[in-house]
């Protein structure tokens, strides 16, 4: 069964005088011998206006991003952190698939979408 590829079938001598025809009415992309660039001529920038009266603008100071912005005031949150608060809940799963889904023996079944929020986010 594993006979190789097929060799391409050639052209037949009616398509081999068209595509002449063809290639020669072609104009090529790029010439046969392209410019170097240091052959081209070579602009120069354009030069201000004499009469024009603007000043050039000082050096702006270095910055860094964030530099002025004020630090999120954090609400006041007396009630212990999610993830404490699931911690001290008792698992609502019997032990012995609680035991198979901590040694890897059974896979968790869905996920929760949080929408691009942190835990303590997502749950008031």
């Amino acid at each position: 069964m594993a006979q190789g590829r097929r060799r391409p079938r050639g052209l037949r001598p009616e398509e081999k005088e068209l595509w002449q025809k063809v290639a020669q009415t072609a104009s090529p992309l790029t010439p046969a011998d392209p410019k170097t660039p240091s052959q081209g001529p070579v602009a120069k920038p354009p030069a201000a206006p004499e009469g024009s009266s603007r000043k050039p603008l000082p050096p702006f100071p270095d910055f860094t991003v964030g530099q002025s912005a004020r630090p999120a005031r954090m609400p006041h949150d007396l009630q212990d952190p999610l993830s404490r608060r699931l911690a001290a809940q008792p698992v609502r799963m019997d032990r012995k698939a609680f035991t198979r889904m901590k040694r890897g023996k059974l896979a968790v079944e869905a996920r929760i979408d949080l929408h691009g929020m942190t835990l303590d986010q997502a749950h008031p």
